[in-house]
């Protein structure tokens, strides 16, 4: 997988990973331990749940397709990793900012698939207020606005 230039640095590696899985409230076993491990040593961008199966797999580990996905759920549902469909609907993962936990807003083009994060609070104040209001809470959370970048929408024009 090519690291695209939108994407952000990896988070740096946690002082260890089975204290890390222990303080998100995940006992760490072998899938987790192997998965959390890939995760870091990949740490580039954006990940399918083939590529860090590939990557354990070729580290001489044995682990199945499956345990792979329960263990990325179960990183998912703990606030760990960030989940975002690429343009061709793949789901993709990345291990979230420990020190930038909450709502993550991005520009998403929806042809090659070019993201912005947008660092901006006044943007997320008021997506806030609005789920508050309306008896909703916002946590650890990937808010994606789809739209065509300058590039490709100049293709689309002179087509």
């Amino acid at each position: 997988m090519t690291r695209s230039s939108t994407d952000t640095a990896p988070p740096s590696r946690p002082m260890d990973s089975s204290t890390c899985l222990r303080q998100a409230g995940l006992r760490a076993t072998a899938p987790r331990l192997k998965v959390i491990q890939a995760l870091h040593e990949l740490g580039c961008g954006f990940l399918g749940a083939d590529e860090i199966f590939r990557h354990v797999a070729l580290s001489g580990e044995r682990i199945g397709i499956g345990a792979v996905y329960r263990v990325l759920a179960d990183f998912q549902s703990a606030g760990l990793l960030e989940r975002i469909w690429d343009p061709k609907r793949r789901t993709r993962y990345r291990l979230m900012h420990s020190q930038a936990p909450g709502m993550v807003i991005c520009l998403v083009c929806r042809q090659c698939g070019k993201r912005i994060p947008l660092h901006d609070s006044a943007i997320a104040a008021p997506l806030s207020r609005l789920a508050i209001d309306n008896g909703l809470a916002i946590g650890n959370e990937h808010i994606e606005i789809v739209v065509s970048c300058h590039g490709c929408e100049k293709e689309v024009n002179e087509v």
